[in-house]
């Protein structure tokens, strides 16, 4: 058992890692970000259409945007606990 929860833990850094590369090239899917927001532990974003029924516009797009670390040292993501500020995560 314990090796089957390594190799789920592995698997869900690896799709994180994907998903950030995709982020960080300006290219992410929403499953990208789903899987991003879910490791941060951030609720799921409205759809856009949900977002312009409750505000009347889209108040923040992520399309084309940067995924921002914060340069603290403590990345906001469980999974990036070993993360550091101008170091590779890969």
């Amino acid at each position: 058992m314990n090796s089957e929860y390594q190799q789920a833990m592995l698997e869900r850094m690896q799709m994180l890692e994907e998903a950030l590369d995709r982020a960080e090239a300006g290219v992410a899917t929403p499953d990208d970000w789903l899987t991003i927001r879910h490791e941060c532990g951030m609720p799921a974003r409205q759809s856009l259409t949900e977002t312009k029924e409750n505000h009347g516009t889209n108040s923040e797009s992520i399309s084309g945007r940067k995924l921002q670390t914060s340069t603290s040292g403590a990345a906001p993501c469980a999974l990036l606990s070993n993360y550091r500020p101008g170091y590779s995560i890969l």
